[in-house]
Formats: C-alpha cells, sequence, structure tokens
C-alpha cells in the first residue's frame, strides 16, 4: 500500500497524486489518499480536496493505515529527488513532488484518469467552444490574487505584465493569428492592466477552478505563471506541437532553478530589473571584524527567505575589508567605505540613506543570524495584515501593501543563563551578553505577567528590549524617515537605540513575536 498525501490546491494535490500513483502501479499495490491535510483548518482559501472531480483511482486512507506507515518527504519540493522512485511499499508520501521526472513513465495513464468526471458546466461549455473554433488559441495564466502578499510576490515572484508581453510576441514570430485567452483569480485587475498587441479575451464565469485548468489544455499553446494550476494546465495540454513558455526561474529565488519546468518547455528568463525594491535591506556595521565578519556574512547570505539587501559599512583597517570584497561578487551585497573614526550609530545612519528595502535590520559583524530569521519576519508580516484586513477579498485587493505593514517589529528572544551568566541561544551555548536580562521577562507572556502598568510595559519594549543584545528588530524604512528618526553617536555606548520613546507611543503599529533567530558572538 502506498499512501500520498494531499494538501494546498489542485495543481499540487495532483502532482501528490501522481507521484503516489507512479509508486503504487511500479509496487502493484493500491494507492490511498491521506486527506487529513485538506480537512485541517486553514488560511489557504484553496486546500480543499479537488481531485474528486477527476476520474483517478479514489480510495481514501483511515487514520490508522495513515498512522502506520514510515512517511518519506522530500527536501526541495522543486528539486527532482530519484531516490525517491526506489521507495519502498508500504510508505506514505508527504510533499509537493513537483517534477514530472516523478511520474513521466505513467504519462498516458495520468492523462486519462486527469479527465474530468462530469460534464462542463454551461458557462465553461461556451468557452471551450470559443476556444476550439480559434485558429490559434493561446492560453495566458496570470496569478495574482494570491501572490501579491509580500512572503508570495518576493519568493515565489509576481510576474511583471512585460514577461507575458514578450511570450506573446516570441509566439507572433510563428503565429500570425493567435488568440490569447486569458485565465487569472484577479480578472479585473488583468482587465485593466493586461495590454498587449493581440486579440484577447478574459475567461470569466466559469463554474468550476478544474474546468478552468481543462480549458487551457484545449488551447494549442501556453504561457504560464509561477503556479501548478497553469502548469497542470499546459501538461495536459494534447497538442503534440504545442509551445509552452515557463519562467525561469520558476521561484524568484535563485536557489530555486528547478527540475518543474519539463525539457521540451521554454524556459523565460523572468528579469527582474535592479530597482526593484526588496522588502528588507539587512545593514551591517564593519569595523575590524576579520575573525566574525565572514561568518556573519555567510549566516545573512544563507536566509530562506531571499528578498534582502545586504549593506556593508566598512570602517575596517585590518582584513575584514577584503573579505566584504569577496562577499561583494553576490548582487545582493553593497558596500559603504567609511573612516576608521566612523562610529557603528553614524554607520548605520549612512546606509539608512540608500537603503531600498521596505524594513531595515541593523546589525554589526560580530552578528549572526539563524536561517529561517528573515522568513520568520517575512511571515510575521502577512499574519498582520491579515489580522488587519480579516476578509479575503480585502486582502488579495489591498493596493498599498507597505502602508499597512507594522512599522516596527520586535523578535523577542527567550534568553536562559547559565552559572557563569553565559546566555544560551538556541541551544548554542557561550554566547556572552552584555545586557542585563531581567529574570521575570520570557517574552511576551513574562512581560504581560510584569506588576508594572501598559504604558511602562510599552516603555520597556521600545527603550529596553529592542536593545540588539536581546532582541531583533526591524523597522519600516519609510516610517524612520517621515519621522526623521536616525542614531545618536553620542549616547551612551550600552544605549545600542537612542529613540526617543514618545516616537515609538505615538504609534500603535507595533507588533512582537517571540522567536529565536538572532546572536551575537562572544
Amino acid at each position: 500500500m502506498i499512501i500520498t498525501t494531499l494538501r494546498d490546491g489542485l495543481g499540487n494535490q495532483l502532482f501528490q497524486y501522481a507521484a503516489g500513483r507512479y509508486l503504487a502501479r511500479k509496487h502493484k499495490t493500491k494507492l490511498k489518499l491521506d486527506l487529513t491535510q485538506c480537512n485541517a483548518a486553514t488560511n489557504s482559501h484553496h486546500a480543499f480536496y479537488r481531485l474528486n472531480n477527476f476520474n483517478i483511482q479514489e480510495i481514501v486512507a483511515t487514520e490508522a493505515e495513515i498512522q502506520s506507515l514510515p512517511t518519506v518527504k522530500n527536501a526541495n519540493p522543486w528539486i527532482f529527488e530519484p531516490n525517491i522512485l526506489n521507495s519502498p511499499d508500504n510508505i506514505r508520501l508527504d510533499g509537493f513532488w513537483q517534477s514530472e521526472k516523478y511520474f513521466s513513465e505513467i504519462a498516458d495513464i495520468l492523462r486519462k484518469e486527469f479527465t474530468l468526471k462530469n460534464p462542463l458546466g454551461k458557462n465553461s461549455s461556451a468557452w471551450k467552444k470559443e476556444i476550439l473554433s480559434s485558429k490559434c488559441a493561446v492560453s495566458v495564466h496570470i496569478r495574482h490574487g494570491d501572490f501579491i502578499t509580500y512572503y508570495a510576490r518576493n519568493t515565489i515572484g509576481l510576474l511583471p505584465l512585460h514577461h507575458y508581453a514578450a511570450c506573446v510576441e516570441e509566439l507572433k514570430k510563428t503565429f500570425s493569428d493567435i488568440t490569447l485567452f486569458v485565465f487569472s483569480d484577479d480578472l479585473q485587475w488583468c482587465k485593466e492592466n493586461f495590454k498587449v498587441n493581440a486579440p484577447t479575451k478574459f475567461v470569466e464565469g466559469c463554474e468550476n477552478d478544474f474546468e478552468e485548468m481543462y480549458l487551457m489544455s484545449l488551447c494549442k499553446h501556453n504561457i504560464l505563471s509561477r503556479g501548478t494550476f497553469s502548469w497542470w494546465g499546459a501538461w495536459l495540454n494534447s497538442n503534440p506541437d504545442k509551445k509552452v513558455f515557463a519562467p525561469y526561474p520558476w521561484q524568484r529565488c535563485i536557489n530555486y532553478n528547478s527540475d518543474i519546468v519539463p525539457e521540451s518547455w521554454i524556459k523565460v528568463p523572468s528579469n527582474y530589473p535592479l530597482w526593484t525594491p526588496p522588502m528588507l535591506s539587512i545593514i551591517i556595521y564593519v569595523e575590524n571584524n576579520f575573525q566574525t565578519v565572514g561568518i556573519t556574512l555567510q549566516t545573512v547570505i544563507a536566509q530562506v527567505f531571499p528578498d534582502y539587501e545586504i549593506i556593508l559599512v566598512d570602517s575596517s583597517t585590518d582584513d575584514s575589508g577584503k573579505v566584504c570584497r569577496q562577499f561583494a561578487m553576490n548582487d545582493k551585497v553593497t558596500i559603504l567605505k567609511a573612516n576608521s573614526s566612523t562610529g557603528k550609530f553614524s554607520a548605520w545612519n549612512k546606509a539608512l540613506e540608500v537603503a531600498r528595502g521596505d524594513y531595515v535590520w541593523f546589525l554589526t559583524a560580530k552578528d549572526f543570524i539563524f536561517t529561517h530569521g528573515t522568513l520568520t519576519f517575512s511571515r510575521v508580516c502577512e499574519t498582520v495584515i491579515k489580522l488587519q484586513y480579516n476578509s479575503r477579498e480585502n486582502y488579495v485587493t489591498y493596493e498599498n501593501y507597505t502602508e499597512c505593514m507594522p512599522n516596527l517589529i520586535c523578535a523577542i528572544q527567550i534568553l536562559t543563563e547559565d552559572e557563569s551568566g553565559n546566555v544560551n541561544i538556541n541551544g548554542i551555548p557561550n554566547k556572552k551578553f552584555l545586557a542585563q536580562v531581567d529574570a521575570s521577562f520570557q517574552g511576551l507572556q513574562g512581560l504581560a505577567n510584569l506588576a508594572i502598568p501598559t504604558g511602562q510595559k510599552l516603555t520597556s519594549l521600545a527603550a529596553q528590549t529592542i536593545n540588539p543584545l536581546v532582541s531583533t528588530k526591524f523597522f519600516k524604512r519609510e516610517y524612520l524617515n517621515s519621522n526623521r528618526i536616525r542614531f545618536n553617536e553620542n549616547e551612551d555606548v550600552d544605549s545600542e537605540l537612542t529613540f526617543v520613546v514618545e516616537t515609538f507611543l505615538k504609534t500603535k503599529n507595533i507588533t512582537f513575536i517571540p522567536a529565536v533567530f538572532y546572536g551575537r558572538f562572544k
């Protein structure tokens, strides 16, 4: 028995079924479906069971069967792992398996099973007739509604409209009579913004999304978004001469140049201009830190969430500058040279003048970041928007995302000390901190329990726990600039941040989260 866990939207569920179907056929056993993730409470509007609309082998696994089998996961959903194909019988697959290499040997079987179980609805039938009557129908899928969030648009990558226009122009070199059929989760936005020199029809009114996928497969050629939904519309296209235009890299993050795009498809480079602002500017002050600056930069560049720039302010007189220049080969890195007398606060102010990110994070070359640090931060931003805009309609149609982000995000460390006074962070011992940590302060709950007025608690957070020796903090760049907030070099050296407390008390847009993803070398 092979069990495959289904999760997320229709496209992902098709990948998960296909990989499980291959293994089940290889072992001449039954494939069963784990629907627990589909039935679980979720914030996703499309993460419910979708495959019952297709002619698949549908056997739902029981809870006992799911618990009885060992689990096989994939380390990276966009990278093909050939060892998965050699997995034994009696396992549960739990992953995304986003490559046709997991199931190419049974492609014909899957194309038969991934046919619709029921007749098309009235509107979808009308669109089918129109597509089939066109001389050269081309599907254009523009995923916009749920890709405009900060995390999605910066990690996965919201494709710019000029990407689609370039694909259309390339098709027109070969086919002079194309008609574009635009599919999208935000058709109104497409009608207002998608303008190309070709006959265009916006497919609307279809009864179901799986019918839209079927209609995409009827087109002669396909132009894809970064999404598995349009991927399957193209893969199920039976035209032997089809041209499929897929964005490359599939994810905006360069680490995800993946196996998801079949070799026969056309990979279209999705270049983002340098002026595209990153979500986060990580500003690092470098003095004579030759022993630590390389490790610091390695931890920053290794971040899981990739949408950031690094601004190094180098005031060193040792070989720290050489290390910085080595890392400057990475296009995320900018180096600002400063005098050896430049202090940390002046360096941070200098970098703030050229930072481009929506947020700024101030560090020194003695700091290190755990790989999930920026990812945690990005998800907090998304959570804040969802809390502020409690309906999905408001969430996905809100246009000025920067305005509804918190002005300050505090990720409060949960710190413990050993008998020698050394602070342990996330299991890494012997990192001596200069700041004194109140024994009763244990994150948000600890602060809530302190017997002090609410105003003093906020003051404590603003004036004390934003100290980088105790807590990571992200500031909205526009907030700092509009309030003319800068660091004061003349303040006491132990006061890492010298903003006036009243500045923070003026705004309610402050978010605090318990997290452990930042530290400082001894």
